[in-house]
């Protein structure tokens, strides 16, 4: 498949997709709600939380909801102060971006995250340029995988549904490109012993194969 011939539009997932950001969510999560509600989660289980943004998973997750604001205080502290060292990305990712610019490919972001965080690794990771448009957990009433946030996407370029794809780690990134009626990537970028629950329209294990 060449995907620079069969779309125009490709809309990214932002953790686990452009950048591995999932360890610092692991880390971020299980730090404040030790503290918060002395009780340890693992990662598999942090994970099933994903699709509302970090204030709403916090909501979700705090015994205490009179204690979510100096929750919410801290889990930003925690996700910068260890942003230097739990987030990776890869070269191949950038050059796969800067490819699709030079072919005149549109750009996008959906993620679940907050518009903070999100705000904040694109700034460590020098992402802020690369985007065209980019939504953001906060930008939207309902998380992935409802196809809210895709959908705003598509109608701000206009660009006809068999000529966009989304790019994403996880099953509702799949759920969310099937209800937006538009093909799917499932990667493996950072995860090589990812499997889906969810079939997508490909499987990529290296961001060039985007552009070869």
């Amino acid at each position: 498949m060449k995907f620079i011939d069969n779309y125009d539009l490709f809309i990214f997932d932002f953790d686990g997709t452009i950048a591995n950001t999932l360890p610092l969510y692991f880390e971020s999560f299980r730090k404040v709600l030790a503290s918060f509600n002395q009780k340890e989660f693992d990662d598999q289980e942090i994970e099933s939380w994903f699709g509302p943004n970090e204030l709403g998973i916090l909501k979700q997750r705090l015994k205490d909801q009179n204690d979510l604001p100096k929750a919410e205080k801290m889990l930003y502290s925690v996700y910068q102060e260890d942003h230097e060292t739990l987030v990776k990305t890869d070269k191949n990712i950038l050059i796969m971006l800067n490819r699709l610019k030079k072919y005149k490919k549109q750009i996008a972001m959906v993620t679940g995250k907050c518009q903070r965080t999100y705000e904040y690794s694109a700034r460590a990771l020098n992402l802020e340029e690369t985007f065209q448009y980019e939504i953001t957990g906060d930008d939207v009433k309902n998380p992935k995988p409802n196809s809210e946030g895709l959908e705003k996407v598509i109608a701000y370029f206009q660009i006809d549904l068999k000529r966009v794809l989304y790019v994403g780690d996880s099953d509702m990134d799949i759920l969310a490109a099937e209800h937006a009626a538009i093909d799917s990537v499932g990667v493996t970028w950072f995860n090589p012993h990812k499997a889906f629950k969810n079939t997508p329209t490909y499987l990529s294990t290296s961001p060039l194969d985007l552009i070869n």
